[in-house]
């Protein structure tokens, strides 16, 4: 399990932002996605004011 180090914004592979994941949610990430920019993408979960969304994150703003 992961959180979210900064606010960050969950993203669609689109890279069409969803919503904002607040600073100290915590994530379930599944893995590695994909390479842009020398950044590492994430297949992450997480549970947001009782909805549960489905994405990808830079994991640069993720923290174990």
């Amino acid at each position: 399990k992961s959180s979210a180090a900064s606010d960050v914004y969950k993203r669609q592979t689109n890279k069409k932002a969803i919503c904002k994941i607040p600073a100290g949610t915590k994530v379930k990430c599944y893995g590695y996605y994909t390479m842009a920019n020398g950044v590492k993408w994430l297949y992450i979960q997480f549970v947001l004011d009782g909805v549960q969304y489905t994405g990808f994150s830079s994991s640069a703003y993720l923290a174990k």
